[in-house]
C-alpha cells in the first residue's frame, strides 16, 4: 500500500501526507517522494496528467505573413504518461508547460490488481495517492496578426493570446510617436459609455480575428482582443501592444499595426500561356486600389537587381473580399508575353529607360508585387518563383 507521499518545492516548503496541491515557481526545484510497504515487496510508479497540452508559446516561427505560427513539428503533450518508475520524481528546475499537472504514486504487486481506488486521503490501504503540482509563471504571449488592414468607419480587432499562473489582467496601450524623444505608450481607454473601444475574452480554441487578409487561427488561448468600434483614419491607425501582469511578472507583446494601407498580395497561380509566363496575385483592400508596382529579377542576383516591369498588370475588381464583409478583392495578373510586350524599366546614363524583357529558357526568376491605396502601400508580396518559356510552371514560395 501507499502510505504517504511527500511533495518538496522551494526550499522550506514541505507538503506530506494528505496534502492535494504544491504550488512553486518557475525555475524551482521539486521532489516527490513516494512511501510504500507491502509483501511480497511492491513495485513503484509515478504518472502524470498533464495540465497544459501546447507546447510553451514561446516557441514559436515567424511566418512571411506577418503572422506568428506554432510549429507543425510541435507534439501535443499526451494527457497522462509514466514519468518515474521508482518512488521519486525530482525536477532540477520546473517548467509550468512541461511538468505541471496531477502526479500520482501507484504501488502494485502480486496480491493487488492495480484497480483499486483511494485518493490521497483514502482508504486504510490504498495503492495509489497523487498530488496536484501548479508551477506558477508570468505571462507569454503571442500576437495571431501583426499587420491588421482595415478601413476608415469600419470595425478592427486586435489580438493577444496569453498564457499564465496565476489569473492574469491584460490591458491595451497605443504607441505615441514622439518627433524628438524616445517611444512611449499611452493605455487605451475601453471603459465608459463614450469609449469607441471594446475589449473581451474568447476562449482557447481557434478564432480568425477579423480584418482583410493574411490571418491565422491559432490553437492557443485565451485570446483578448481590442475592438475599435469605427476607425476613425489616422486617429486610429498606427501600433498598439497588449500588456499582461500577473503576481509573477508583467510581459508586452509585439506591436500590432492597425493600418488602412491595402493587404499584402497572395500569389494564386502561376502556369503557362501561349508558352509565356502568366503570374497572378489577390489583393484585399478596404480602399480603392489607385497603383501597382510589379518586379522581377534572375532567382540568383542581388537585391539591388530588381527592375520594374511596365505595362501596369491586368486587374479585375469584384465587389467583397475572402473574409470580411465590405473589403474589396482585386485580381492582378500579368503575362510576359502575347498582346502587350512586356517591357522593363532600367536606369542609365541619361535616366530610366524602358527596354523589352527578355526571358531565357530554362532561367529561373522571381516576381513580386505591391499595391497602393490612398493611405500607402501595402508589404511586398513574397517572392513567386518561375522559369522563362517553359511549358510547364510551379508555384514556389520564399521568404
Amino acid at each position: 500500500k501507499v502510505l504517504s507521499v511527500q511533495a518538496t518545492g522551494q526550499p522550506g516548503s514541505l507538503t506530506t501526507g494528505g496534502a492535494k496541491k504544491l504550488t512553486v515557481k518557475q525555475g524551482d526545484p521539486v521532489q516527490l517522494v513516494c512511501s510504500v510497504a507491502g509483501f511480497p515487496e511492491p513495485t513503484v510508479q509515478w504518472t502524470k496528467k498533464a495540465k497544459y497540452h501546447q507546447q510553451s508559446q514561446q516557441s514559436t516561427i515567424p511566418s512571411s505573413d506577418n503572422d506568428q505560427k506554432i510549429p507543425d513539428s510541435a507534439p501535443p503533450t499526451p494527457s497522462t504518461m509514466v514519468v518515474s518508475k521508482t518512488n521519486e520524481v525530482r525536477i532540477e528546475s520546473v517548467v509550468a508547460y512541461r511538468d505541471a499537472g496531477f502526479y500520482e504514486c501507484l504501488a502494485h504487486n502480486s496480491i493487488t490488481t492495480g484497480s483499486a481506488t483511494a485518493s490521497v486521503s483514502g482508504g486504510s490501504n490504498p495503492t495509489h495517492m497523487g498530488i496536484e503540482v501548479e508551477v506558477e509563471f508570468s505571462p507569454e504571449i503571442v500576437v495571431p496578426r501583426l499587420v491588421v488592414n482595415t478601413g476608415e468607419t469600419y470595425v478592427a480587432q486586435m489580438a493577444c493570446s496569453v498564457q499564465a499562473y496565476p489569473k492574469v489582467k491584460v490591458t491595451w496601450e497605443k504607441e505615441i510617436l514622439n518627433e524628438n524623444g524616445p517611444q512611449s505608450s499611452i493605455p487605451v481607454v475601453t471603459d465608459g459609455p463614450n469609449s469607441r473601444y471594446e475589449v473581451f475574452r474568447q476562449s482557447s480554441t481557434s478564432h480568425p480575428i477579423q480584418g482583410s487578409g493574411n490571418s491565422t487561427a491559432m490553437p492557443v488561448g485565451p485570446t483578448f482582443v481590442l475592438k475599435v468600434k469605427q476607425v476613425q483614419g489616422p486617429q486610429d491607425f498606427g501600433r498598439y501592444r497588449c500588456r499582461a501582469e500577473n503576481r509573477v511578472g508583467v510581459a508586452y507583446s509585439d506591436y500590432i499595426t492597425l493600418t488602412g494601407s491595402p493587404a499584402r498580395p497572395q500569389s494564386s497561380y502561376v502556369h503557362v500561356k501561349d508558352k509565356a509566363p502568366e503570374l497572378a496575385w489577390i489583393v484585399d483592400s478596404w480602399s480603392p486600389l489607385v497603383e501597382y508596382q510589379l518586379q522581377y529579377k534572375r532567382q540568383q542576383d542581388l537585391p539591388a537587381a530588381w527592375v520594374d516591369v511596365k505595362p501596369q498588370p491586368k486587374v479585375v475588381e469584384s465587389s467583397t473580399g475572402g473574409n470580411a464583409g465590405d473589403e474589396r478583392r482585386y485580381a492582378v495578373s500579368y503575362l510576359f508575353g502575347g498582346d502587350s510586350q512586356p517591357q522593363q524599366q532600367i536606369q542609365q546614363a541619361g535616366g530610366p529607360t524602358t527596354v523589352p524583357i527578355v526571358l531565357r529558357r530554362g532561367t529561373t526568376y522571381v516576381a513580386r508585387l505591391r499595391a497602393l491605396n490612398v493611405h500607402g502601400w501595402s508589404d511586398w508580396s513574397t517572392d513567386v518563383v518561375f522559369t522563362g518559356m517553359y511549358e510547364m510552371m510551379m508555384i514556389v514560395m520564399i521568404n
